[in-house]
């Protein structure tokens, strides 16, 4: 609250968390009169990788907004039909590349982007495969951006990182 009164840019967000307990399928547990602070209420702690539903969001005035929340249980079917295809998305993709492929799948180009420089600047010089696929990625970025120049660079970047580590007659060098 006080943020907002600050910072003329500065939006608030109130998070209301709706739960039925008697026909609540997620595990959670009210800290009223458990917590060491006194003044505190309404606090609730759930299990690990609860999954909440945006139910309604209420624009309270121009720069405060109420969102609804409502847990999801593994049952759900729209939750499990989105986490199938996810699964399905991402078989064989490891770690942080699952969520580079969904950026990707989505067009959402710049969290990609942002995602795989990240990666690029915590891999090891020795780690020449993931590098040379990272530059490879962010060329293929600029390709989709239309930026030709900045998507020949990286993929040849890419390239040369091959050159120097793969037989002549490796097939990604074909």
């Amino acid at each position: 609250g006080n943020l907002i009164r600050i910072e003329p840019n500065a939006i608030g967000v109130i998070f209301k968390i709706v739960i039925d307990p008697i026909t609540s399928s997620v595990p959670f547990i009210s800290l009223n009169n458990l917590s060491y602070l006194s003044n505190t209420e309404g606090e609730i702690l759930f299990s690990m990788n609860t999954l909440f539903r945006v139910e309604e969001i209420v624009k309270l005035n121009d720069r405060l907004y109420e969102i609804q929340l409502a847990p999801v249980g593994k049952k759900d079917k729209l939750i499990k039909s989105l986490l199938g295809c996810v699964q399905r998305l991402t078989t064989g993709v490891p770690g942080w590349y699952k969520l580079t492929k969904i950026l990707m799948d989505a067009n959402e180009y710049d969290q990609a982007e942002a995602v795989y420089k990240y990666v690029l600047s915590q891999a090891n010089d020795n780690q020449l495969a993931e590098r040379a696929y990272l530059q490879h990625q962010l060329g293929y970025i600029e390709e989709m951006r239309n930026n030709f120049p900045a998507a020949i660079n990286n993929y040849q970047q890419s390239v040369d990182i091959c050159l120097k580590t793969l037989p002549r007659d490796h097939p990604n060098l074909l």
